[in-house]
């Protein structure tokens, strides 16, 4: 591809539609978090409900409300011109966030510093169009939501501002605090680099520390709103994850798991450059304050004990500049050890790897309950009655996904019955959903498929049977 056609303004137009084409297919969530702690949250905004109804944090109240009330806006809003199918909504939700990503990610882009027009202009590429960024920038989720804003409250930290300019970053600080506590590490990794390399006046102190509070104090008011009680949720996480050990139980992982997964999940050999590039940042540069937030984000996560991936997810944002930083020391580095064919190997293929994986992400589900609900919602008739083998589709634990329930659909566990009674115990329109690619075969029942979350071309890249072991959802209609 030849960059030299593209203009900024054209790379976040290109960007732009590639945001919009993959916050439409990417339905489902990447954890379940990102749908059960937000949007089913909201029915505790609707109406009355028991805490039992909702996962565990709601009666613990440890979650923090804001983005919850964005999403209850969002539903209010639409719902005030009639528009109520939860799939657009979920749609819209998720480009939403994928256009404040990438307001943040232009942001940051003119902050930064390149050696070269090309450098530049790259990097601007790759922060809207890396399969990397595009997946993070189109989660509806915690993480990307309080990256934005982290992302914005640093701006005037690069460029070395004062007075007005940090109280905005302090508000835009503590507005990712309150909407993701684990930013918290984010923040006391610039608090250090200020106080000790900075020296800032007294004034510009109290600026970041007034803007931070203003945002604690409106995240507190929200989470009175929304649990009806007034309650400091930062103390309340930390008590009950950290102090009382809720997180730990849900397993833990050595203190090198993130760097493990890394190599794992972004595309080995260039998984090793990405981890390198942070390496890079604190060797070339251990005074900045990326290198100070960046590296303080993943020792705090390293830290504690429950790890998961999405949790570096912020990361994301920054990945581009690393990278290309480092690309440019081992491109050099090759110059003098002879290894200019490897490297010209490696930008060889970097770009099309990447775009081979962008288009997997633009056009995937995060997961492929999105579209199985989808399917369920649109093409069955509302007196439905669906028989799981295995698992009810809409519960994660005893959370209930009611948010994309159809009215009238009923979900039943499949029962073996005798031959003779097992045809004439279903009524019509009776559904049965399986999780394995080959056809069930239940005793009585002629069972014709109408989904598979797989295609049926898929077939022919069976290589040693590995569908038999795939986790796919298909559907059958029992015929009478």
């Amino acid at each position: 591809m030849n960059l030299s056609q593209f203009n900024e303004r054209k790379i976040i137009y290109l960007g732009l539609l590639v945001h919009l084409i993959a916050a439409w297919f990417s339905s489902g969530w990447h954890h379940p978090d990102e749908h059960y702690q937000i949007i089913e949250f909201t029915r505790a905004i609707f109406s009355q409900v028991e805490a039992s109804s909702l996962p565990m944090e709601y009666g613990a109240q440890i979650r923090p409300s804001i983005q919850v009330w964005l999403a209850w806006l969002v539903l209010k809003g639409f719902g005030a011109i009639g528009l109520n199918q939860p799939f657009v909504i979920a749609f819209l939700l998720r480009f939403l966030m994928g256009s404040l990503s990438i307001v943040a990610a232009v942001k940051l882009h003119r902050s930064l510093e390149f050696k070269t027009d090309k450098l530049k202009q790259i990097h601007l590429f790759l922060s809207l169009l890396a399969w990397t960024s595009l997946y993070v920038h189109v989660r509806f989720s915690s993480e990307t939501f309080s990256a934005f804003f982290f992302v914005m409250g640093i701006l005037p930290f690069l460029k070395k501002q004062s007075g007005i300019a940090v109280f905005g970053g302090g508000l835009l600080l503590g507005l990712s605090f309150v909407i993701r506590f684990q930013s918290g590490f984010f923040l006391a990794g610039l608090a250090f680099q200020q106080l000790i390399f900075e020296k800032r006046k007294f004034s510009d102190y109290a600026f970041i520390l007034l803007g931070f509070s203003l945002s604690l104090a409106v995240g507190i008011l929200l989470d009175r709103l929304f649990y009806n009680n007034w309650v400091f949720t930062p103390w309340e996480y930390f008590n009950k994850n950290i102090l009382q050990g809720l997180a730990a139980s849900f397993g833990t992982e050595p203190f090198y798991w993130y760097f493990s997964q890394a190599f794992e999940k972004l595309i080995p050999p260039f998984s090793l450059i990405l981890i390198g590039s942070f390496i890079n940042l604190a060797y070339k540069k251990p005074k900045s304050v990326l290198s100070w937030t960046l590296w303080a984000f993943i020792l705090g996560h390293c830290l504690v004990g429950h790890k998961e991936f999405r949790f570096l997810f912020p990361l994301a944002f920054f990945l581009p500049y690393l990278v290309l930083e480092f690309w440019d020391v081992l491109w050099n580095l090759s110059q003098e050890v002879n290894h200019k064919r490897f490297m010209r190997l490696m930008d060889f293929l970097f770009m099309p790897i990447n775009i081979l994986a962008l288009f997997v992400v633009m056009l995937k589900p995060a997961h492929e309950l999105g579209n199985l609900y989808r399917f369920i919602y649109d093409g069955l008739p509302e007196n439905s009655t669906i028989v799981y083998l295995k698992h009810d589709p809409y519960l994660s634990g005893p959370n209930e996904a009611k948010f994309y329930l159809k009215h009238g659909i009923s979900r039943i566990p499949y029962v073996v019955q005798d031959s003779s009674a097992a045809v004439s115990s279903y009524q019509p329109n009776t559904f049965v959903l399986s999780e394995e690619w080959n056809a069930p075969q239940l005793d009585g029942l002629k069972l014709r498929m109408v989904y598979s979350s797989f295609p049926s071309w898929i077939t022919y890249l069976n290589l040693n049977n590995w569908l038999e072991r795939a986790n796919c959802y298909k559907v059958y209609e029992v015929e009478q």
